[in-house]
């Protein structure tokens, strides 16, 4: 009879043992699967993050091509030579026989789209410019 009993107290402590056991691994299996899920969740949001970052980047890139183009196109334009408009030149400005500056518009240089000198005809515009200089007062002879 005690054979009975201890063989009974076995197989009811062995079975114990099975359900502690099966019980332990179901919430083994839980968390697992609680943290496979955390990183599923995870995975999504890093995908996610990367999209705008790539968004964002391409949005960057993109503003900064054109300010590179814009920035390129406004060198050139400095660079190009100045072309001014003949009638938004200022006026020859010498001193007139009544004292008053003279309004004749200067001497224009056709090749290069712009005063030779700044002074008209009458005041030294067609001088070689730095060679001589116009007579100042009517009937004065240039130096020799």
């Amino acid at each position: 009879m005690t054979d009975v009993l201890t063989a009974y107290t076995e197989l009811k402590h062995a079975t114990v043992g099975f359900e502690v056991m099966d019980q332990l691994r179901a919430e083994r299996t839980a968390n697992l699967e609680r943290q496979l899920e955390r990183l599923r969740r995870k995975e999504e949001y890093l995908n996610a993050r990367d999209a705008r970052w790539a968004a964002a980047e391409a949005r960057l890139l993109a503003s900064s091509e054109r300010l590179i183009a814009d920035t390129l196109a406004l060198i050139a334009r400095l660079k190009a030579p100045k072309r001014c408009r003949r009638n938004a030149v200022a006026r020859c400005g010498a001193e007139t026989r009544d004292g008053s500056p003279c309004e004749a518009p200067p001497v224009w240089d056709k090749a290069h789209a712009r005063p030779v000198n700044g002074r008209c005809r009458r005041h030294g515009g067609l001088t070689p410019a730095g060679r001589a200089r116009a007579p100042s007062v009517e009937g004065q002879r240039l130096p020799e």
